[in-house]
């Protein structure tokens, strides 16, 4: 599809398609899918998967005029990544790094639109342990009239 021109795009848009909501993983596994499925090393790289996450994922939703890359007049979207972590070095290519080396653990700061909402890895604009622990309890009660039975 990318050699075809085609807008190619990567969310976590929820925990259902994989359990797992990192897009720095999400980052990785397109492009080593995208390498295997072709049989080619270079097929899919850093570089494709970083636009797919970014200006791609805006473009599929109508938003690239807003969001998806830092230029003057868009919203200030911004993950800035602790790259100091052994896992890392050496960087011979900040966005490989990023992709190949790097994980959500290592988001240090966030900002949205220009408003900094994680910084040092705290989220500033909610208290995250009395949040995780009402999704929590919500979740369990909506399995419970379900009638879901763990199957642990």
């Amino acid at each position: 599809m990318l050699r075809m021109g085609i807008n190619v795009s990567l969310g976590t848009d929820g925990a259902a398609s994989n359990d797992n909501l990192d897009m720095i993983e999400t980052m990785r596994i397109a492009a080593m899918l995208g390498k295997v499925s072709e049989l080619n090393a270079q097929a899919v790289t850093a570089w494709d998967v970083l636009e797919m996450a970014t200006i791609g994922g805006a473009r599929a939703l109508g938003l690239d005029g807003e969001v998806g890359s830092i230029e003057a007049g868009k919203k200030a979207d911004i993950t800035i990544i602790d790259m100091d972590g052994v896992h890392v070095r050496p960087i011979h290519d900040v966005v490989n790094a990023i992709v190949y080396c790097s994980s959500s653990a290592d988001v240090d700061t966030v900002v949205v639109d220009g408003k900094v909402v994680m910084r040092g890895r705290r989220i500033l604009t909610v208290n995250e342990g009395e949040v995780l622990r009402e999704a929590l309890r919500l979740g369990g009660e909506v399995l419970r009239e379900a009638g879901f039975k763990p199957i642990y």
